[in-house]
């Protein structure tokens, strides 16, 4: 009666546990106009099998043309911390870079007793950041020997995170110096990470072509750049600021254009619990965004080969379980690309005690070494029984022969009293006749 009682108890919580799991809450930011180029998201399992230490990357901007004259509103949840290293790990401080690249740091102040945070990160310039916005160059090429001879203007639009469009190659018919390139539309794709700072680059390919008699000096002129944005034509290995070719000889040059980027930076970390039901641990991580997103990272990092599942519009980038040496922990990877507003994404976690599934590599080799040195014990005992044998051979060998020799000697005195008794029995034989 009790077994049943206790397998219709079991039955029960397992489906309380399947469809009832304990929700891991996630950050919501309130961003208005506010853009996120990037949001990474580091959990990893602590060592009591039962926490996750969870951080939070936001990479924020307000995209377009657009000036910013807003804060920054963020909320968290209870118990997380705000810094970053790049302010000295002091609280409550967001980070962001500036035109040339450096950090400027900013407070990010609670209100009204909330868990509501709120920051402005300008200083002196009113955007805060140039992504998305799309400028029109303009590249000269002329002949310093002849001013007369004919001149090749090319303009390019040049788009921050944009991708590039192709253009037909133009051939050269006339007279002069002639100029093109490979692409329309120059597309510059941002790069964000953590240490560095948030610069944008993009190599153009430009053809220079002098389709004249004579060999001339050709220069270039640069024009149509923004603020703070720079553009530079290199060969293979130095910056030009003019060439000479011969005439109907060409040249394959490098136009790099960089331009900055305003970008605000803030750091998360939290700690969070999951359910742990006997050897059983269950729980989702459940992350809402209330904000356009253009990529979004997780990465997932347990001590043992546990399962975890992630929602189906994450792309997983790693499906199988690899040991990161810097975390000493398993690792997943997951992306989206282009989240927008009130978004959810879910991550649900099935992990089993260590004990009970696959073994941390540090137990593995400590395990080998027992085994390893209950081998190395067997075998010296054993070679010491075999000593111990060879021994008590020799031993018995050396008194079965000193037995041999007692049995010898005893064998030689009977031989020798029998020659004595016969000799005198043939003595007494003689006597006897006589």
């Amino acid at each position: 009666m009790k077994l049943q009682l206790y397998k219709k108890i079991l039955i029960s919580s397992f489906f309380v546990i399947i469809f009832f799991p304990t929700v891991i809450n996630g950050e919501n930011i309130e961003t208005s106009s506010i853009h996120v180029d990037e949001h990474r998201f580091i959990i990893y399992q602590l060592d009591d099998l039962k926490t996750f230490e969870v951080q939070e990357l936001f990479y924020i901007n307000n995209t377009r043309n657009a000036t910013f004259n807003d804060s920054i509103s963020i909320w968290i949840q209870n118990n997380s911390i705000i810094s970053t290293h790049l302010c000295n790990h002091t609280l409550n401080m967001a980070c962001r870079y500036n035109a040339t690249g450096d950090g400027e740091c900013f407070k990010l102040d609670k209100l009204n007793n909330t868990n509501l945070y709120s920051g402005n990160p300008i200083t002196s310039e009113n955007s805060l950041s140039y992504y998305g916005q799309k400028e029109k160059l303009s590249i000269t090429a002329f002949s310093i020997t002849d001013p007369y001879l004919e001149k090749s203007t090319i303009h390019l639009n040049a788009t921050i995170g944009g991708k590039s469009i192709l253009r037909k190659q133009n051939s050269f018919h006339d007279n002069g110096i002639h100029i093109t390139s490979k692409n329309q539309d120059i597309g510059m794709q941002p790069i964000t990470d953590i240490d560095t700072p948030y610069r944008i680059m993009t190599i153009e390919n430009l053809t220079i072509f002098n389709n004249g008699t004579n060999t001339e000096v050709i220069s270039f002129a640069i024009s149509g750049l923004p603020q703070d944005w720079v553009a530079e034509i290199w060969n293979d290995t130095v910056k030009l600021d003019n060439i000479s070719l011969f005439p109907q000889e060409f040249t394959n040059l490098n136009l790099i254009i960089t331009a900055p980027s305003y970008i605000a930076s803030i750091y998360i970390r939290y700690i969070t619990q999951i359910n742990l039901d006997g050897d059983e641990m269950k729980d989702i991580f459940i992350k809402q965004y209330l904000y356009e997103t253009d990529l979004v990272k997780y990465n997932f990092y347990i001590i043992s080969n546990y399962r975890v599942d992630f929602s189906k519009d994450l792309k997983m980038v790693h499906d199988e379980f690899i040991w990161r040496e810097e975390y000493r922990r398993y690792w997943n990877y997951a992306t989206n690309n282009g989240v927008q507003p009130n978004y959810y994404t879910r991550i649900s976690v099935n992990l089993v005690k260590a004990d009970n599934n696959q073994l941390n590599p540090y137990y593995v080799l400590l395990l080998c070494f027992i085994v390893f040195l209950l081998i190395a014990i067997l075998l010296l005992r054993k070679i010491g029984f075999f000593k111990e044998k060879a021994n008590f051979q020799e031993k018995s060998l050396k008194e079965l022969q000193e037995q041999k020799k007692k049995v010898l000697s005893a064998i030689k005195r009977v031989e020798k009293e029998y020659d004595i008794r016969t000799t005198t029995r043939k003595l007494l034989d003689l006597i006897s006749e006589a």
